[in-house]
């Protein structure tokens, strides 16, 4: 009983410390998120001080973030740091609607504009990587034009499917 109460107080005093925070923010006024861990790499989209972004995962000098599409994207850790994080979202569901609908509008300019240049008939994995690219690229749009933390996304997308917008 002595060994468990000690083990609670334990975690108590030092539980922060234990917790890894699960996002980073921007701390520079414009960074670049990269589609790998280098400096040389493609430029996918421009970070703004402020944005907040899931982590995933760290290699060396950079951090793994989570942006729209499926592929990992890249913040140097000079430009960032760890954060914890609480999406907000605007109250009035009208302005959350609204972000959706923009939210699916870059989801089809990405998908058309991938299809156009690189045909998927003619290389589906090429397409695939373009349409990828375009779609983080437009949505982190979307979201610093409503002024909105990126990873706030989750929560106005699922409320937009759920309502059917």
């Amino acid at each position: 009983m002595r060994s468990i109460c000690l083990g609670l107080i334990f975690l108590l005093l030092n539980g922060p410390l234990l917790i890894a925070a699960h996002y980073v923010e921007i701390r520079t006024r414009v960074a670049n998120i990269r589609n790998a861990p280098r400096r040389g790499a493609g430029i996918v989209a421009k970070a703004n001080r402020n944005d907040v972004f899931q982590l995933e995962d760290e290699k060396g000098n950079w951090y793994a973030i989570h942006l729209f599409s499926a592929a990992t994207r890249y913040v140097h850790k000079s430009v960032a740091r760890p954060v914890a994080f609480v999406a907000e979202l605007p109250q009035d569901s009208s302005v959350r609607r609204d972000i959706f609908k923009a939210w699916m509008r870059a989801h089809q300019k990405a998908q058309d504009e991938a299809n156009r240049t690189r045909p998927p008939e003619r290389n589906l994995k090429r397409n695939i990587s373009l349409r990828n690219l375009l779609n983080d690229r437009y949505k982190l749009k979307v979201f610093h034009d409503f002024r909105l933390p990126p990873a706030a996304y989750r929560r106005i997308i699922l409320e937009g499917n759920r309502r059917g917008w």
